[in-house]
């Protein structure tokens, strides 16, 4: 290429090529536009060479080189409007509203309510295992219980987003249906961590029994456990937005 193999080199990989400048130093505005033009002579002359008009329909009229979602193309105006509709239809039909996906409702809401309640009981098993009386607050133990809250709370808040994206029940206001089904599913997790806990102490199950002891069970909280129960509320109420409301996309067909 007239060019130092020190300086620049052209390769050919997996049916991609590739051309490495290393030094510029050495090179003027001419000489760089001379090697890109051997460049693209070399590549013509390879079997990586592409046909000259629009690469999607053929046609020789009005096509132009052009950067298409991080890659390099030549197409004509109709053909690039032609993608776009296209992807905007599959974009449509990805996201669109089912209402098959409406009775997974229930079903997320128990997954909600179920790891509520298993990640405090679990929390409070271990607590009494090891003895702890207290936790002292230091940037440590912050730090290590943002992590878990964090990571439990996204684990359960992420796939019930999924689940609500396309559900009619919520396709309307996808933000704030979302926040009212999670606040719901953790005051239900809440009831059943409390019959739980009092299945623990007396050996009897019942949920009636746990709602109403709920509020005296609330009431009892320290400040720094309530802190912790809306930090976990709100980790699994801001993954499961995120969830809830992002769009599927596909990349333009050119």
């Amino acid at each position: 290429m007239g060019v130092s193999e020190e300086d620049a080199a052209l390769s050919i990989e997996d049916g991609s090529a590739w051309l490495s400048v290393y030094n510029v130093s050495k090179l003027d505005n001419s000489a760089i536009h001379l090697l890109l033009e051997q460049t693209a002579n070399t590549i013509q002359s390879t079997d990586l060479a592409v046909p000259s008009g629009c690469l999607r329909c053929g046609g020789a009229d009005n096509s132009e080189l052009m950067y298409v979602e991080g890659r390099p193309t030549r197409l004509c105006s109709i053909c690039l409007d032609d993608a776009a509709q296209e992807r905007h239809e599959v974009e449509s039909d990805l996201n669109r509203a089912s209402l098959g996906a409406t009775p997974g409702l229930p079903g997320a809401g128990i997954f909600v309510v179920a790891g509520w309640a298993t990640f405090w009981t679990v929390l409070d098993l271990v607590l009494e295992h090891f003895r702890v009386q207290f936790i002292e607050i230091n940037a440590f133990t912050f730090l290590v219980l943002s992590v878990i809250l964090g990571s439990v709370g996204s684990a359960l808040g992420w796939p019930t987003g999924a689940t609500l994206r396309r559900s009619i029940a919520i396709r309307k206001a996808p933000r704030a249906m979302s926040v009212f089904f999670i606040g719901a599913a953790a005051i239900g997790g809440e009831i059943l961590y409390v019959g739980l806990y009092v299945l623990r102490l007396a050996g009897v199950f019942d949920l009636v029994v746990a709602t109403q002891l709920l509020g005296e069970v609330l009431s009892s909280y320290s400040g720094f456990w309530i802190f912790c129960k809306l930090g976990f509320l709100a980790a699994i109420g801001f993954s499961c937005v995120l969830s809830a409301t992002l769009r599927k996309s596909v990349r333009l067909d050119v």
